[in-house]
């Protein structure tokens, strides 16, 4: 068994891996219980114009049907009207990506009246941005260590020196297992074959 730089590396990038993550995952919970409650009751009004859309498309298409109208002409109004009754969908997610965007860097949101709860968002999220900033920040630190070391021994010892916790870091096994017998015959490599 043996320590080296690249089993380091990747015992550290899967560490701040699983961090980001869970940091990222609270992120989303916040916009999940804060933000996106706000746009569906500010999206809300559209329900009653998307019915009357989706009600003209479904008069329209029984017109069409009668009538044998069946070339691009007549189709792409529909198409029209179908993709209207998806707006409220695309509208949200639109401004979700957004609010998410002036909410990490710090920007204004003047739409649907929600500049107090994008505010209060920023307030309540920076300190989670922070955190990613920092192990982001810590990373390439720790992996400066790993590269300026000079033996993956010598990296792990500088790692826990300088508090890195490597209590659940594995070893590398240095021997590849061992093969018993090939899949080929080695005549081929040989130059004896008959």
């Amino acid at each position: 068994m043996s320590i080296t730089k690249g089993s380091l590396r990747n015992f550290i990038e899967g560490r701040f891996r699983e961090a980001s993550e869970k940091v990222n995952t609270e992120i989303g919970e916040y916009y999940e219980s804060e933000i996106e409650p706000l746009l569906d009751d500010k999206l809300q009004n559209l329900d009653k114009a998307i019915k009357q859309v989706s009600k003209i498309s479904d008069e329209f298409l029984k017109f069409q049907e009668d009538n044998g109208l069946s070339d691009y002409f007549y189709s792409r109004y529909l198409r029209d009207f179908n993709n209207f009754t998806s707006i409220k969908g695309s509208t949200k997610n639109k401004e979700l990506t957004s609010i998410k965007f002036c909410v990490r860097n710090d920007k204004t949101y003047t739409l649907f009246g929600l500049e107090e709860e994008i505010e209060k968002a920023k307030k309540d999220l920076r300190p989670k941005f922070n955190k990613l900033k920092d192990l982001n920040k810590l990373q390439s630190e720790i992996n400066a260590v790993i590269t300026n070391a000079t033996t993956g021994k010598k990296a792990y010892n500088d790692l826990k020196i300088l508090g890195v916790d490597m209590e659940d870091y594995k070893e590398v096994n240095a021997n590849l297992p061992a093969i018993k017998k090939f899949s080929v015959d080695t005549c081929l490599v040989n130059g004896n074959c008959e």
